[in-house]
């Protein structure tokens, strides 16, 4: 069983070092973790094992019901993206794209990856 923190701090290292993202986009995405993990919390998961793909997308749902921009909405669907490879715990997750899980959760005229 993977602790919360403990994956949030293995997951802002993978960002600092792996990634070499900047400050800014590292505390963008610590903070889309911080609301996942609120979210997940709420539906009473107690651990990171626990976590399946139903959780990311109900979190990915509520936000854009939420009225959450498009733009935010796309980095927190990536920032959940990078965070699967990086927990060892979930190797069925880690082939599932999860723009694409984000992309069948809502109608496709309201889905950002139209856009693209």
């Amino acid at each position: 069983m993977s602790s919360f923190e403990s994956v949030r701090r293995d997951y802002t290292r993978h960002l600092e070092k792996e990634r070499n993202l900047s400050i800014h986009t590292i505390r963008a995405y610590m903070g889309d973790l911080d609301s996942f993990f609120e979210h997940v919390a709420l539906q009473k998961v107690l651990t990171v094992d626990e976590i399946t793909i139903a959780h990311i997308r109900s979190w990915l749902a509520n936000n854009q019901v939420k009225g959450g921009a498009r733009t935010t909405l796309s980095r927190r669907a990536t920032s959940i993206r990078l965070f699967v490879p990086t927990n060892r715990t979930w190797p069925p997750l880690a082939t599932v794209s999860l723009t694409n899980a984000y992309a069948e959760s809502i109608s496709a005229s309201d889905c950002w990856m139209s856009m693209m």
